[in-house]
């Protein structure tokens, strides 16, 4: 939904997550630019091993859209 993930990159995502990696994709139109690499058009997206993080996202029912 905010970003567009390839077969081969969603196959190497689903392996590696949750856990401590960002993946750098290509971002759709719902990303604000204010988190948008301006000059890439690219959002970095974190699917974190944590179970704090884990627990705010599920009850938020949405990701969490930050700068770094």
């Amino acid at each position: 939904q905010y970003a567009w993930v390839s077969d081969p990159a969603y196959r190497i995502m689903r392996r590696l997550i949750p856990g401590p990696y960002t993946f750098l994709l290509p971002a759709t139109k719902l990303v604000p630019r204010l988190v948008m690499n301006p000059k890439r058009k690219t959002s970095g997206i974190r699917v974190p091993d944590h179970r704090v993080c884990q627990a705010l996202l599920e009850s938020l029912g949405n990701p969490i859209i930050s700068t770094s």
